[in-house]
Formats: structure tokens, sequence, C-alpha cells
């Protein structure tokens, strides 16, 4: 599976043929290349996607921010950074979550702020290689991109409410089965156990 399939599946979609490449110079791929980024950015960031989580030690900027002790500069190949913590931390994340913002440390550069020293974060990456989605984050993607070409390509909003629907549904099952592949550390009432025992 590669972005082309994907776009192909959306155009398919939406009854809009096929493109051999989305830098041919059809309306079809002019509308791909158009939304193609933008939905697949949308769509990793709408959730914790087992391929495209990553942890990174953030690097510390020469930067005071009122009310944090430390800010750090946000990762390049993140899309939304997810939590941060120290290297102690990382097992325990789960349980214990600290707090960040995330701000704009001038018009080019983002920081993450945080009042933990050398820290760690969790991040969703731009992951741009078709190859590497699972089959059913293929599927939502490609209902999401029809749901996004079905008006300027059909001028039908009957199709964009049908794709829409068909995405949101994709989605769900995308995140069932992402979900089901994540370990956590059971959150176990301890204190219930310790009294009734």
């Amino acid at each position: 599976m590669n972005n082309t399939d994907i776009c192909n599946m959306a155009l398919g979609a939406i009854g809009q043929g096929r493109i051999a490449s989305q830098d041919e110079e059809s309306e079809q791929a002019r509308n791909c290349r158009l939304y193609y980024d933008l939905v697949r950015q949308n769509l990793l960031s709408s959730y914790v996607w087992d391929f495209a989580e990553r942890q990174v030690k953030l690097a510390l900027l020469d930067v005071e921010t009122a009310g944090w002790d430390y800010t750090y500069a946000f990762p390049a190949a993140a899309l939304i950074v997810r939590g941060v913590f120290d290297k102690a931390g990382a097992w325990k994340k789960d349980d214990r979550k600290e707090e960040f913002t995330v701000i704009s440390v001038n018009e080019t550069q983002k920081g993450v702020c945080a009042n933990i020293k050398e820290a760690y974060c969790e991040y969703t990456a731009d992951v741009e290689n078709a190859a590497i989605f699972p089959p059913v984050f293929c599927q939502a993607l490609a209902y999401s991109l029809a749901a996004a070409l079905a008006y300027p390509l059909c001028g039908s909003v009957q199709l964009q409410q049908q794709n829409y629907q068909l995405a949101q549904a994709a989605v769900m099952q995308a995140k069932y089965i992402s979900a089901i592949q994540d370990e956590h550390k059971p959150d176990w009432p301890d204190t219930y156990w310790r009294r009734r025992f």
C-alpha cells in the first residue's frame, strides 16, 4: 500500500476513477495533493496510534517561561506531544502524568514547558510512509480523504456525508484494533483489596 493506492481507494469511494500518481496534472491528482497530507496528519493526531508513537529526550532551550522551570524544543518530527516524563518515570507514565504545556517560542519554533529536569516526551510522529500503515488505518484514511474530496470533485454533500460516516466507522475499528495491542499496567484498586482481605 502506498499514497497513490490510498488516493485511489478514496477516489473510488466517490466514483472518480483512478490516478497513476499524485504528481500527474489531472483534477483528481491535484485535489489529492491538496488534501492528502492534511487529512493524514489530522487522523494521526486524533489518537495514540501504535505505529506512530515515539519517545525522545527533549533538547533544553535557553528560554525562560514564567511558571515553568524548563523549556524544551518541540520535537521536529512530532505532530502532537502526548506526555512528558523523566527517565525513571518512563515505565509508570500511564499512572503519573506530569504537567506540561506547548508554547510558541517565536514565529518559527514551538517549545515544551515542564518542571522536569532532563525530560523525555512521548509524541505522535508525522509518519508519511504508507507502507507501514496497518490496513485498517489505510481504510480509515481513504474514507476520510474521500469525505474531503467529495464536494470539490463531485459537488455532492450527500457523498461527503456518506464517506464521513464510513470514515468514522473505520476510525473506530482502527482505534479498537490499535488499543488491543497496547499494553498498560493494570490499575488495581489497592485500598479496596487491602481492606477486604
